[in-house]
């Protein structure tokens, strides 16, 4: 039964927003290993590492870093749901990907480093 001080409209959009908030739901532990699955993976030299790395980045610090969508297509089904974990993650949990995974904070800077192609005053450098 709804309250009747609950207008019928009000009552409605806060069990979408419900529903909504459970389908994003993620936990910190599911987080964590995501990230760190896309880093082992971001450290290799093929075009998912390339994806993963620009995700992660992306993630990390989206002013120097932007993620090409497309480049997800290359994902394996694993790694996708890896990504979308990372993102739901970050959005969810407010908290960056280089806080969840052990010495993080030098990992990213290795990301950094390893892809410096990427970066955004590189990549959308005028040719």
């Amino acid at each position: 039964m709804s309250d009747p001080k609950v207008p019928d409209w009000v009552a409605e959009r806060l069990k979408e927003e419900e529903f909504m908030r459970e389908q994003l739901a993620v936990t910190s532990v599911d987080y964590a290993e995501s990230v760190s699955r896309l880093v082992r993976l971001a450290r290799g030299d093929t075009s998912g590492s390339r994806a993963a790395a620009q995700l992660l980045l992306s993630l990390y610090n989206g002013h120097n870093w932007h993620m090409d969508l497309t480049d997800l297509c290359v994902l394996d089904h694993a790694c996708f749901q890896d990504a979308l974990i990372a993102i739901r993650g970050r959005v969810m949990l407010f908290e960056e990907p280089h806080s969840v995974i052990e010495n993080g904070s030098a990992v990213f800077a290795e990301l950094e480093e390893d892809w410096q192609q990427l970066h955004t005053r590189k990549r959308y450098q005028p040719k």
